[in-house]
This record gives C-alpha cells, sequence and structure tokens, in this order.
C-alpha cells in the first residue's frame, strides 16, 4: 500500500479535471447509481464541459458493459456454453481524456482485463506510468468511499448518523467528498 505522501504526489500529478474523470468513471464503473449526481457536480466545478462529460460517460459505460459481457463469457464458460462477446469500444476514437476515464472504469468495475487493456493503449498514446498509477489510485479511493458509504447506508457500518432524516440515508455525506482534495464540503474557490 502506498503511503499518504505517496498518494499525494501522484494524485497532484492529475490535474483537479482529470482527477474528476477519473473519480466519475470510477463510480460509473462500479455502478453507483445514487452516487453520480455528486461526482458530475464536482467534475463540472472542476471545469469538465458537457461534451468532455459525454465523452467521459460514454467510454466509462463502455468499459463497464465490456466487464459484464467479459463476466458473462467467463460464466458461461465455467458451465460449458461457449459464448463469444464483441467489443464494444473497438471503433471508438482513442483520446487521453477517454483513456482515463477507460482505466478508472475498469478499476471501479474491478475488470483486470479491461484495465491491462487500457493501461496500454494509455502507454500508447503517451500517458505516463506515473498519470495511469495517479487514475488508479483516484479510482480505488473512489470505489473504497463509496463501499464505505454502501455499508453505511445498510447499517453494516456504523448504525446510522446522529440526525440524519428518514428521506437521506446515514452516511450519505461520504458521497458529497471534494474530488479535487478528497476532502468533504466545498472545494476551493478558483
Amino acid at each position: 500500500m502506498a503511503s499518504t505522501r505517496s498518494t499525494r504526489r501522484r494524485s497532484s500529478i492529475l490535474s483537479d479535471k482529470d482527477a474528476a474523470a477519473a473519480a466519475l468513471a470510477s463510480a460509473i464503473g462500479l455502478g453507483a447509481p445514487d452516487s453520480l449526481e455528486g461526482y458530475f457536480s464536482a467534475a463540472r466545478r472542476c471545469g469538465l464541459g458537457e461534451a468532455e462529460l459525454a465523452a467521459v460517460v460514454s467510454k466509462a459505460m463502455c468499459v463497464k458493459n465490456s466487464a459484464r459481457d467479459i463476466t458473462d463469457e467467463a460464466s458461461h464458460k465455467n458451465i460449458g456454453v461457449s459464448r463469444v462477446m464483441e467489443d464494444c469500444c473497438a471503433d471508438d476514437e482513442v483520446t487521453r481524456l477517454k483513456e482515463l476515464a477507460a482505466i478508472a472504469s475498469a478499476t471501479g468495475a474491478s475488470c483486470l482485463s479491461n484495465y491491462r487493456k487500457h493501461k496500454a493503449i494509455g502507454a500508447r498514446i503517451g500517458l505516463s506510468e506515473e498519470e495511469i498509477a495517479a487514475v488508479s489510485e483516484r479510482a480505488l479511493a473512489v470505489k473504497q468511499e463509496l463501499l464505505e458509504c454502501f455499508a453505511v447506508c445498510m447499517g453494516e457500518a456504523g448504525k446510522g448518523a446522529a440526525g440524519a432524516s428518514a428521506s437521506e440515508p446515514p452516511g450519505r455525506e461520504l458521497i458529497q467528498v471534494d474530488l479535487a482534495t478528497n476532502r468533504k464540503g466545498s472545494p476551493p474557490a478558483r
């Protein structure tokens, strides 16, 4: 496990915009629809425009769906049924932003096949090992935050939050983490 200093150094390699794109893509890859509003809001605050958001969503969903297909193929293979899936991303334009999103989504989806594929594509288009590591670490941090929030909301960790209303599940505040700084609350003024 990387030290906090190492993680901060790697995180600083990414711009706020790239970190927010990675966080959003990780949440999509993980399949966390209840948290998306907060991640979209943070991504917009960090400077992602609507076309960039659409590219992140498109690529993250493609990678998530591919992970589902890979799982489907492997599961059926283990019961003696042959299935072959198409690569939905094969005709997609390769860009830096999309590969950052693909790496983060593959991390969120826990799909090593897609992670390795998009890590290699990212390296081919000029992403450094440090950038890939920073995206992976950001995606893992988001995944951990969301899993902790899910556990709290399900009552498996902690027994509710003081003052939580019936309409707002306990732990919801974990979703509202500032993606640029990894702290709760509003991002610093820009």
